[in-house]
């Protein structure tokens, strides 16, 4: 079976396996968030900003909003 047709057969787990990754993806900017909360808020800005880039672009952290974005970007 291909990968595109287990997420569509499969579509219940798909959707929970994007809510964990958009559970995951929060909890990791809570954590940030509270590691640099005594920095100035163009500092925090800056941190987060560095974590978001890193997430999306580095490690190719599927996007959790949107499941068919989320289901492509798996699919590569």
């Amino acid at each position: 079976m291909k990968n595109n047709e287990l997420l569509k057969k499969y579509a219940g787990i798909s959707t929970r396996i994007r809510r964990i990754f958009a559970y995951h993806y929060d909890q990791i900017q809570r954590e940030v968030q509270t590691e640099i909360s005594t920095l100035t808020p163009e500092l925090q800005g800056q941190f987060m900003d560095l974590v978001i880039e890193y997430m999306e672009e580095s490690i190719n952290w599927p996007d959790p909003d949107d499941q068919e974005t989320f289901e492509k970007q798996l699919l590569g």
